[in-house]
């Protein structure tokens, strides 16, 4: 056998020396992710908490709707965990292997782990392969979670059922030259009230707007494409007996003259601005998925900005920033001497401050097309960060 600080030097030592490694790499994971899991109930907690306080009549009378008040609160604030948690991802992972190293130095067990031979890197391995799997988790439910929720997400507390009429965006369809207006929208219906659709190209015998009470969202099916079917049409006049209109050889007002699966008063709109644009605005791009947002950008009927396509970069980027992050934070654990946690706690939050004041600087240049164009200001960061997170993570194993 050999002492805990020297090579083994048969095999059967080397077995020794495995398990002993083993045994501390499990030790290091679990202070880790226990970690990370109090950092992370306590930011969901005070949000909650706080949320829950200030709208307490909304809440209970949910619950009561629902019959459980355990049930609807998992119910509205369970997507709401998934948003805070891809909202605050990298933050937790940054701190959790700050605190983790912070109480390992408090109680003397980085002292010891060092007198043992190991090198910073090799303590560090460990917890930064849990952040690696942290920012993963957070990619999975960025593109396979949150994209279900967004109706719940974009819900307030006083529209908890989705009954409640909420504001109206309006909408240009640039393939239709029809533009979008109402009274509002009805989220759990997919409705729009009282609708006003300002009809901006030729179309014969439609006039200039269609002015109707209620329209709602429909999905492609075999009788119609996608678009929203309007009910009770008051203008135009007989709607009935205008035939469907359209240009270059498309229809895109189908009326009961030539398609009788109408009823009368009924007309259908095609459109493929889905019923989530009219909500949400630019919410709807940051809470789809990236083949979604794609899709989105693609669509020919719905205009995408400069802010969809620095959006759209940076969705590819950020796993790679949030990487760049947490190696960024590896002098805090290595270099500084302090035990504090308050200490520690301040000189991450500069950290994290300064990182962000430089992704929204080059976001906000990207968006408005000042100097860089919109894929610089997603990747401009990256550019800036990763180099100096290689470099810390280098020194850090070296140390």
């Amino acid at each position: 056998m050999t002492l805990l600080g020297e090579r083994p030097n048969d095999a059967a030592d080397a077995r020794v020396w495995k398990t002993v490694m083993t045994r501390i790499d499990r030790y290091l994971l679990a202070t880790y992710l226990r970690t990370l899991l109090i950092c992370f109930c306590s930011l969901a907690g005070i949000f909650v908490v706080f949320h829950a306080f200030n709208n307490m009549e909304e809440v209970a009378a949910y619950a009561r709707a629902q019959g459980s008040f355990v049930d609807a609160l998992s119910r509205y604030y369970g997507p709401y965990l998934l948003a805070i948690f891809d909202a605050t991802n990298a933050i937790l992972a940054v701190f959790a292997l700050v605190f983790s190293v912070a109480v390992l130095k408090r109680n003397g067990e980085m002292t010891a782990l060092l007198a043992a031979g190991l090198s910073h890197g090799r303590i560090l391995r460990p917890m930064l392969f849990a952040a690696l799997i942290v920012i993963i988790l957070a990619v999975l439910n960025r593109e396979f979670l949150m994209p279900n929720w967004k109706d719940q997400l974009g819900t307030k507390a006083q529209d908890l059922g989705g009954q409640v009429q909420r504001t109206l965006k309006p909408c240009y369809d640039r393939m239709t030259g029809i533009q979008f207006h109402g009274r509002g929208v009805i989220i759990i219906r997919k409705e729009i009230v009282a609708p006003a659709l300002m009809i901006r190209s030729e179309m014969p015998g439609m006039g200039t707007q269609i002015v109707g009470e209620s329209a709602v969202w429909m999905p492609a099916s075999d009788e119609h494409p996608a678009g929203y079917l309007v009910s009770q049409v008051n203008q135009p006049a007989e709607i009935d007996t205008i035939p469907s209109a359209g240009f270059d050889g498309k229809q895109f007002v189908l009326t009961r003259s030539d398609h009788a699966w109408l009823e009368p008063g009924q007309c259908f709109v095609v459109s493929n601005i889905e019923f989530e644009h009219l909500v949400s605005g630019s919410q709807t791009d940051r809470l789809s998925s990236t083949l979604q947002l794609v899709r989105n950008i693609q669509n020919p009927s719905v205009y995408s900005g400069p802010d969809a396509e620095v959006l759209l970069h940076t969705r590819i980027v950020r796993p790679w920033l949030d990487i760049s992050l947490v190696l960024l934070g590896l002098p805090l654990v290595v270099t500084r001497g302090d035990k504090n946690l308050f200490v520690v706690a301040g000189w991450g939050l500069g950290l994290i401050a300064m990182f962000f004041f430089v992704k929204t600087l080059f976001s906000g240049l990207g968006s408005s097309e000042t100097l860089i164009s919109p894929a610089m200001g997603a990747w401009g960061p990256i550019i800036v960060f990763a180099p100096m997170g290689y470099s810390r993570w280098k020194a850090a194993g070296r140390t």
